[in-house]
């Protein structure tokens, strides 16, 4: 039987992912004529930088609604 891993937003995770971004391609100017990357975003590496993207976001929300709720319960109990 495969067993999935845990969705576990970890803060390690996250500081990966933010360093990760400094491999990424240039984003040209949007200008005249259309950059090369708007012509082809399903690119794999656009693709997998949107992917990163939401997963960071995805990280931030969790670990920053975990803190918020540690604090409250912190506040209730003390």
């Amino acid at each position: 039987m495969d067993k999935k891993k845990p969705d576990i937003a970890t803060r390690d995770e996250l500081d990966h992912l933010i360093a990760d971004r400094k491999n990424d391609p240039e984003v040209p100017e949007y200008n005249h004529p259309a950059p090369s990357w708007i012509d082809n975003s399903e690119d794999p590496k656009r693709i997998q930088m949107r992917m990163r993207e939401r997963r960071i976001n995805y990280l931030e929300s969790r670990l920053n609604s975990a803190g918020r709720e540690f604090e409250r319960e912190f506040e209730r109990n003390s």
